[in-house]
């Protein structure tokens, strides 16, 4: 054989993709994006990031896309410093451009009244966002797998979720950042797990053969955030009570996904009927709906009006305003804004909380 077509051989070799892939390729392909599509990657470092960053350096030529690796530091940890550099050494190892983010301060001072797990959540998305948006990126890709699914969808039905929080993770989401404060317009950041369908093993197992060492996240030992506490503790002992326990949660989570997905088309159609001329919701179009319809009706008006952020109990207040026809009484929904009936018709005013009596406090 000659030595042209050994090396035409030995090229041939690394384009062949293994299973988990080929898998990863079908699945970017099915998102339809333009050639040269830059896709932003959550890169923690970690085993399960780490192996999502490598298959799409791999399928990047295959797929049209051009992953561009993304790690923040939360600075909740002295540490984080370093394993931002070692992070940046294995995007080198990868050959992937990589961007370190790193927050301004502890986010639990920039993200006051929330746990430490919520406020590096929100910090780590708010500069996920702000990245993508600089990079043109069409969407971010995340590295959460079949296990991460399975924790989300008992964590939320914990909470006492509806359909909506029990299905849990989708493949593709839209999530508005800040979705926390209403004191200027979201960034509708475009997520994308393509590894969902993967089983934490088969992630793991990937990642090992790219002969890398991930960075290690200690706080992953601590069994003081739930989360880890589900992983660790709760889901194994699930499963030794009833096998495939943790199987079922993942189904579960699809099937509330289905029916999620149902109701909220129900309700767009329901909401775009009751919209009244001045932008208000008319009541008895609301009441008129079935309680599920109600709610969703709601949160999609308020979405609309720029209130994304009206808790549950904010929402169920205003539907006691609905079904009860109590006119000026008032529902506070924050930014000294509150939820009005006047004339049969849901409003949102400044100010209306010093006409009347408040609601849900």
């Amino acid at each position: 054989m000659l030595v042209s077509d050994l090396g035409r051989e030995s090229r041939e070799r690394r384009r062949r993709l293994v299973g988990f892939e080929q898998r990863l390729l079908a699945r970017a392909r099915r998102l339809g994006l333009p050639p040269g599509s830059v896709v932003a990657v959550g890169f923690s470092g970690g085993g399960d990031s780490l192996a999502l960053a490598a298959a799409l350096g791999r399928v990047a030529e295959q797929s049209a896309m051009r992953p561009v690796l993304l790690h923040v530091d939360h600075r909740l940890r002295e540490s984080s410093g370093e394993e931002q550099a070692r992070a940046g050494a294995l995007a080198r190892a990868l050959s992937l451009p990589f961007w370190a983010l790193r927050a301004g301060d502890d986010p639990r001072r920039r993200h006051p009244g929330v746990g430490v797990e919520e406020a590096a959540r929100r910090e780590r998305y708010r500069l996920l966002a702000g990245a993508a948006t600089e990079l043109g990126a069409a969407m971010v890709a995340l590295a959460h797998h079949e296990t991460d699914h399975e924790e989300t969808v008992l964590l939320r039905l914990l909470r006492g979720a509806g359909v909506a929080g029990a299905a849990g993770m989708g493949e593709r989401a839209e999530l508005p950042v800040p979705w926390w404060s209403d004191r200027r317009p979201p960034v509708q950041l475009q997520l994308w797990r393509p590894l969902l369908g993967e089983s934490r093993r088969a992630v793991r197992a990937y990642a090992a053969t790219l002969g890398l060492d991930p960075v290690e996240d200690p706080s992953n030992e601590d069994l003081g955030p739930r989360r880890n506490a589900l992983r660790v503790e709760a889901l194994p002992l699930l499963e030794r009570i009833v096998p495939g326990a943790t199987a079922g949660l993942a189904r579960y989570g699809a099937l509330a996904a289905a029916d999620d997905e149902t109701l909220e088309a129900i309700a767009a159609v329901a909401a775009a009927r009751a919209i009244a001329p001045d932008g208000g919701l008319v009541a008895a179009a609301v009441a008129g709906e079935a309680r599920g319809v109600r709610r969703r009706m709601v949160r999609r008006w308020l979405r609309a009006a720029g209130r994304s952020s009206a808790t549950a109990d904010r929402v169920d207040a205003i539907l006691r305003l609905v079904e009860t026809g109590r006119g000026g009484s008032v529902v506070e929904v924050g930014q000294g804004l509150a939820v009005v009936v006047r004339g049969g018709v849901l409003r949102i005013e400044a100010g209306a909380g010093a006409a009347g009596e408040e609601e849900g406090t």
